[in-house]
């Protein structure tokens, strides 16, 4: 269950010629009507194309305290979800697992974990591979839980150009996502590393003034203010990490939380820069938005039109947002794909 504020801001939405593979999205093609009367509401359409980013690197932050040992086997059974947005898509993608204490004898924080450094789409077996590199163990010391800092060491020096060299990319995605039942202890008590307030303007000036939309971060902690406790045990309020969230604008989810299939199918979603909203430019009149899909616009089949979603419908494809004044896709399973053609046809009510 989604616990904090989201921003939508690392997915790839290509709506005019020109734009760059990492563009915001942005309002899609302006196409007014002919001449409409002027007292009838004007008729526009946009046009939206759904694209995944060129390239995208994942930084799973995984900690191996004692008492991990099922939230990393749930990580690794719902792998698929997460990895399914990139399996047929044109994305080159780099996913690597660090682990985030700093005990001695411990593996390096920061230091990308397990035989196969980091996957990629020529890795012949991702989730089995995700699933070697997240089992990081859970004989962590506990003392000194610095996920922040892992995310620091891991894509800077001596270990970007070092033992994780070729892992990080200074023109892809970064989507670092964070698994811990416990504070962040970075720069507290005796305890070395990154303070999360610290963190914050690191990460947003990691690519520089005109890169902060290449970067997300995701927690999945424990609940602010109190924790939370499942069947698998108690989570301490993960509030340094919610902090960050609400710093740079990502993603929170409860690590009590048994739904890991659909948070780990948001989290690749996000990843891949798959976007479910599309803004319009003006405000619809309502009741008169068409929604068209042509999913492979090179071939010959005609785009069809989307269901909206209303109270008396099981099924259906998409609902317009009054607040944001867009165009959503509730069910992930059913938003436009790699490539797809998005048309929305409305009369404005500027000219009603």
């Amino acid at each position: 269950m989604r616990t904090a504020r989201t921003r939508a801001s690392l997915v790839v939405l290509v709506a005019a010629a020109g734009c760059s593979d990492y563009d915001l999205a942005g309002p899609g093609e302006f196409v007014p009507a002919e001449q409409p009367d002027a007292l009838e509401a004007e008729t526009v359409t946009e046009t939206f194309l759904q694209r995944v980013a060129a390239a995208s690197d994942i930084l799973f932050v995984v900690d191996n305290s004692g008492s991990m040992e099922e939230e990393q086997e749930a990580l690794a059974q719902n792998f698929w979800n997460f990895i399914q947005f990139f399996a047929d898509s044109t994305l080159d993608y780099h996913i690597g697992v660090v682990t985030n204490d700093e005990y001695f004898g411990q593996w390096p924080i920061g230091q990308l974990h397990g035989d196969v450094r980091y996957i990629d789409p020529t890795t012949p077996d991702p989730v089995g591979t995700f699933t070697a590199n997240a089992n990081v163990g859970d004989e962590g010391w506990g003392e000194c839980e610095m996920g922040l800092e892992a995310v620091r060491r891991a894509v800077t020096t001596p270990l970007v150009d070092g033992y994780n060299a070729g892992f990080y990319r200074e023109s892809a995605l970064l989507s670092v996502i964070v698994v811990s039942d416990e504070h962040d202890f970075g720069g507290t008590g005796t305890c070395s590393g990154i303070h999360y307030s610290e963190f914050i303007p690191f990460f947003l000036d990691l690519k520089g003034p005109e890169g902060r939309d290449l970067l997300h971060f995701s927690a999945i902690v424990g609940d602010i203010p109190g924790g939370c406790t499942s069947d698998w045990g108690s989570a301490d309020p993960g509030t340094e990490y919610h902090a960050v969230v609400d710093g740079v604008g990502g993603s929170a989810y409860s690590i009590c939380e048994h739904d890991w299939e659909g948070v780990l199918t948001e989290l690749g979603l996000e990843s891949a820069g798959l976007r479910r909203s599309f803004n319009l430019s003006l405000v619809p009149i309502p009741e008169s938005i068409v929604v068209t899909l042509d999913e492979v616009p090179d071939d010959d089949a005609p785009a069809h039109t989307l269901e909206l979603c209303t109270g008396q419908t099981e099924t259906c494809d998409w609902k317009y947002d009054p607040v944001s004044n867009s165009i959503e896709f509730p069910d992930l399973q059913r938003i436009p794909p790699e490539g797809g053609r998005l048309q929305v046809t409305y009369k404005t009510q500027e000219s009603a």
